[in-house]
């Protein structure tokens, strides 16, 4: 492995059937990153779909993983060749690509992550490839598309309906459920908290595991419903920066404030 494609920690533990635990961050703040790798997070999740993060704040991020020990993903704001080209070129170590819903629109995602002969990613000189100074091409290139992770956010019911074409496609790591705009393309109540929505969520899991792929999800603040979704089989899972913090600042509250 050369130094300038970093093993890729995060797709290691996943291939060895291991639960990785990720950090939703959506603004730029790579302290917050550099603290939750310290604190044993495995992977950052840098939203750039619902956060105001560019690229270049992207690349600073992703410095700050590369210090701490926590793998960097991004969430891509859409799915099209250009945009992620110019997220993969920070040095990320993998994508997040949200509304996949179909085979052909999860082939169009790992034919732009991936160099030829895998797929169609543009070659240039940039920072995820030590500005031209790393390996020869062809050895930068192999490593980069073996080390990539990619993560498909199945977040509609078409995607639902067409996850048997998804889960069939070579070069998909982990088919990770969006609840929350799976429900409202449902047409019903909005939020996981609904039963219809969790029984689409659980069934969606359940199929991606029985299909020997991995399957990820958004657990919440709460570390015993990670733990549930571990427990069945669901091994990519993140929780929200925010959302932690207001956890941990309630519970910090009601304990020192007197009743």
């Amino acid at each position: 492995m050369s130094a300038i494609v970093r093993p890729n920690t995060m797709k290691a533990k996943l291939k060895a059937g291991q639960p990785v635990f990720g950090i939703q961050i959506d603004t730029a703040w790579p302290e917050l990153v550099e603290v939750c790798g310290h604190l044993g997070f495995d992977w950052a999740f840098l939203d750039a779909e619902h956060g105001p993060l560019a690229e270049a704040e992207i690349a600073h991020m992703v410095r700050a993983a590369e210090s701490a020990g926590i793998t960097p993903v991004v969430r891509v704001p859409r799915n099209e060749p250009e945009t992620i080209l110019r997220y993969m070129e920070t040095g990320v170590a993998g994508l997040v690509v949200p509304q996949v819903n179909s085979g052909d629109e999860a082939r169009r995602v790992v034919a732009a992550v991936k160099y030829p002969p895998q797929g169609r990613r543009g070659i240039g000189s940039s920072r995820a490839s030590g500005y031209g100074f790393g390996p020869p091409g062809e050895v930068y290139r192999r490593e980069v598309n073996e080390q990539t992770i990619v993560i498909l956010l199945l977040e509609n019911i078409r995607g639902v309906d067409n996850l048997d074409d998804i889960l069939g496609v070579d070069g998909v790591d982990v088919v990770f459920v969006g609840p929350a705009d799976l429900s409202a393309s449902m047409g019903g109540p909005i939020g996981l908290e609904e039963p219809s929505v969790q029984g689409v969520v659980d069934d969606v899991l359940k199929r991606t595991i029985a299909a020997g792929r991995i399957a990820g999800v958004n657990t919440g603040p709460r570390g015993s419903r990670a733990r549930e979704y571990v427990d069945a089989g669901v091994l990519c899972l993140i929780t929200g920066a925010w959302g932690l913090i207001g956890a941990g600042a309630n519970a910090y509250l009601s304990a020192a404030r007197p009743s």
